[in-house]
């Protein structure tokens, strides 16, 4: 058994559309091409990585035959060889991100950095 994450969440949120402008103090700069940033001007980019949590499907037979504590064990091995930031990297992690405008159009037109047939506006 493996751990890796597989489940992807993004939320977007506008400072200047939101509530949340209090959370965010003075200025910044934008992750990704460091330009100056003033509050009310650019977006925060959250990322949210975990692990599926459905099991595999399996038939009642499959389930029946399983030993948990052979299982358990040779998970508890691969664990020991591991970081404490590579276990939790396979459970859950949580990025925020500055963007600035220009930066956060470029994000949503490919989020997840994928190669494109067409540049930027252009589908």
């Amino acid at each position: 058994m493996t751990i890796r994450p597989t489940n992807w969440t993004l939320s977007i949120i506008d400072f200047g559309m939101t509530g949340h402008m209090s959370q965010v103090s003075g200025s910044s700069s934008c992750g990704l091409c460091g330009r100056h940033i003033t509050p009310g001007s650019g977006y925060i980019v959250r990322i949210e990585a975990m692990a599926d949590p459905q099991m595999p499907p399996m038939s009642m037979q499959q389930i029946e035959s399983l030993d948990f504590d052979a299982t358990l064990s040779e998970l508890v091995r691969q664990m020991e060889g591991m970081t404490a930031d590579e276990l939790q990297d396979g459970v859950y992690r949580k990025f925020t991100y500055h963007l600035c405008g220009e930066c956060h159009r470029e994000f949503l037109a490919n989020p997840l950095g994928k190669p494109r047939r067409n540049p930027v506006g252009k589908n």
